[in-house]
């Protein structure tokens, strides 16, 4: 099965490119950078020049890669080029709000699945999103797994949110424990209109999102599922005369949405220890 063949088969997002690499293990002053560990956290300083003090901690594992054809070709990929930059394999999750343990866990168990590859450096298929950064002086491309794959195609590792967001549709890995980023809520307890910092832990969607994916029919279109949700929520913020007009709660839904996505599948103002050729 080729590529493309693949990404329709599986349903797999516009936002996410496939790739085909082999991976690379990566080390900072002795540290192997595919073990857990802690990213800088950004300082958030507010207009009377104090500081955040609940910012919230991202861990991650990282990896060097080395790209090989064929090379995705789709709408995310026009707006970076991997082929001409040195690309950096980064899974990083925020540590939640209060910590989840079961967030190292998920990262614990990816480490077990890369790092054989690393080492062995035996090609495999990677379904990812992609963001240009420049760190330490140097422009590189860091992509964010959402699945790993053998060269045949055979799920190795998949993001425990990766069903959530609707960015792929396939078969858990059968030997793959941890399906899930913390614990699992009861969205009763949820009130109607959710403060929009408020995630549902055990995937990193929005609260409100989560309870109106739980409650709806599994065999429904992902692509038509995420539009009622979005409308049903604008409603219900209309309703709760938390916006002006439906309009308006349809696009804080939406901005609420991909605020929750480039949170779990992106490392944006988040500094990590994996360029080839940092100091």
């Amino acid at each position: 099965m080729d590529i493309v063949k693949y990404r329709k088969l599986h349903r797999i997002r516009p936002e996410c490119l496939i790739i085909t690499a082999t991976l690379w293990p990566e080390f900072k002053d002795g540290w192997s950078l595919s073990h857990p560990h802690h990213f800088p956290r950004p300082l958030q300083i507010y207009e009377d020049g104090s500081l955040e003090d609940f910012a919230e901690d991202r861990i991650g594992i990282e990896y060097r890669v080395e790209l090989e054809p064929p090379l995705d070709t789709t709408p995310a990929q026009s707006s970076v080029d991997m082929s001409t930059l040195p690309c950096v394999l980064t899974l990083s999750l925020p540590t939640g709000k209060p910590f989840q343990a079961e967030r190292l866990q998920v990262l614990l168990e990816a480490e077990s699945k890369l790092t054989p590859l690393a080492r062995t450096h035996e090609p495999c298929v990677i379904v990812g999103t992609v963001e240009p950064v420049v760190e330490y002086g140097h422009r590189f491309t860091r992509f964010i797994p959402v699945a790993v794959l053998t060269d045949g195609l055979i799920p190795l590792w998949v993001h425990p949110a990766a069903f959530a967001f609707g960015l792929l549709d396939c078969e858990w890995p059968a030997r793959q424990q941890h399906r899930h980023l913390g614990e699992m809520e009861d969205p009763e307890f949820w009130g109607t209109v959710i403060p929009a910092d408020f995630e549902d832990p055990s995937t990193g969607l929005p609260a409100w999102y989560a309870r109106h994916r739980m409650a709806s029919p599994a065999e429904k279109d992902p692509f038509e599922q995420h539009g009622a949700f979005l409308n049903a929520y604008a409603v219900a913020l209309h309703q709760a005369e938390a916006v002006d007009s439906r309009a308006a709660g349809f696009y804080r839904a939406s901005q609420e949405f991909h605020a929750a996505l480039r949170k779990i599948f992106g490392c944006a103002g988040d500094m990590g220890r994996g360029h080839p050729r940092a100091a």
